[in-house]
């Protein structure tokens, strides 16, 4: 009796592990080490409107030290003007041919080819959980979705357009159109928006079938748990952003940021996160960054870029964008200014040169203030280090730090300067000031 419980349980045992997904994947891709992403609107980007248009502006992107571009969905939308989803550049008619108004397969080889060549890796853009109404599987396959029925009284019905996505079938289909992709085109990753609505059976496919050591994949959600269980290699951080929509009314505090980073410290990958403070959709749905963050949105990026993760900066933002893209217009943007171009570069440029801003495990920030509206952090890896230091209000403060930084280069300016601790200092409305001692 004892010999047939042992077996029963060993069976047991052996059928729940088969069940589990084995993911390969042990850390992200080298090359996100001192990646800095620039995300496209492929249909807005350039006067062409087209995918040989985003060729061409490889060469600039390169001399930017943009390292990888995440293009937007470039599939057909046909319908801009639903009233479901209208104007969505992620709401998408089909998921297998390129939308003939941006190009053709060739073109899109030939624009993947051409970042390769400037060492840019190219992301592609997806949402798996929605589409348009018009929509072939809306017809031929309605039990793909949450609800057939159009309307509510009188409402358009959202999960009309919603996929239902524990269906199998439709899982199947979806990683389908994932393996097309990678198969026909030398692709590096992909950034999966709406990720959170994944179902554990979804997530399990995914990791069984896209994710691997060399292929990129991107949470386009908030969500730190799917890294951690290995399903994805990084995910959009909204922590930080919802972090400078409360500096808007000086809200914000530098114990705010301290459990933003804390999540980061807690984390098997650190530094793994997205960051950003100008999204696609965030542009869609906010505005510009100059819009939401008058007259501190450089300072947004500073702490995007040197906090602790990848950086990520949307077309246009170089100029930088005082009018959101609208959808409904072919008006494409001008680049003619580039006001934040040098600005961009600079810290591109230093997340290359200095270890202690790259994605790596040991340089977390340490924050080296106890004022509560001024941050102060410095990150470290062996003898390079950077330190931040900046005002979250519009309202003078002042503040002293815990450690002396003597001779440190101020990174904007170059111009050596002297901190020393216990001494009080002050810093003007938004102000911030950056230290390196790399030369």
């Amino acid at each position: 009796m004892h010999l047939i419980n042992y077996i029963s349980v060993l069976l047991l045992m052996v059928s729940s592990s088969c069940t589990q997904t084995k993911l390969i994947k042990t850390e992200p891709p080298e090359w996100t080490k001192t990646a800095a992403i620039y995300e496209i609107m492929p249909k807005q980007f350039t006067p062409q409107h087209n995918l040989k248009g985003i060729t061409q502006e490889l060469a600039r992107l390169r001399n930017q030290y943009v390292s990888a571009i995440s293009i937007l969905p470039i599939f057909t939308t046909l319908d801009i003007n639903n009233a479901y989803n209208p104007g969505d550049p992620y709401a998408c008619s089909e998921f297998l041919t390129i939308d003939p108004a941006l190009g053709t397969d060739h073109d899109f080889k030939t624009l993947i080819d051409s970042a390769h060549h400037f060492n840019i890796k190219v992301l592609l853009e997806f949402n798996l959980t929605y589409t348009t109404p018009n929509h072939p599987w809306r017809k031929e396959y309605p039990e793909f979705y949450k609800s057939s029925q159009a309307k509510n009284d009188t409402a358009f019905n959202q999960d009309y357009i919603r996929f239902n996505l524990e269906h199998k079938t439709l899982q199947k289909k979806l990683i389908h159109i994932l393996e097309h992709w990678m198969k026909d085109f030398p692709l590096d990753g992909f950034v999966l928006m709406n990720a959170d609505q994944f179902p554990e059976s979804f997530l399990n496919l995914l990791g069984s079938k896209i994710n691997s050591k060399k292929f990129y994949l991107v949470s386009g959600s908030n969500t730190p748990e799917f890294v951690e269980r290995g399903y994805f290699d990084s995910y959009f951080n909204y922590d930080l952003y919802h972090l400078f929509i409360k500096m808007i009314d000086n809200n914000c505090t530098s114990q705010d940021f301290k459990s933003v980073m804390e999540i980061n410290e807690k984390a098997t990958f650190k530094n793994a996160s997205i960051l950003f403070n100008q999204n696609a959709l965030l542009n869609n749905k906010d505005g510009t960054e100059t819009q939401r963050f008058y007259g501190f949105y450089k300072l947004c990026s500073v702490l995007s870029i040197l906090t602790g993760g990848i950086p990520m900066i949307m077309n246009g933002q170089e100029e930088p964008m005082f009018d959101r893209i609208n959808p409904y217009s072919n008006q494409a943007i001008v680049f003619n200014k580039f006001f934040s171009r040098d600005f961009f570069r600079s810290l591109f440029i230093h997340r290359v040169d200095n270890p202690a801003i790259q994605s790596i495990q040991d340089n977390l920030p340490v924050i080296i203030s106890d004022a509560t509206h001024v941050l102060a952090f410095e990150r470290k890896h062996g003898e390079a280090s950077i330190v931040v230091m900046a005002n979250l209000t519009n309202q003078v403060q002042s503040f002293t730090l815990k450690n002396d930084y003597i001779q440190r280069l101020e990174f904007f300016t170059r111009a050596l300067t002297n901190f020393e601790k216990n001494k009080s200092y002050t810093l003007n409305p938004y102000q911030y000031i950056v230290l390196t001692n790399i030369k």
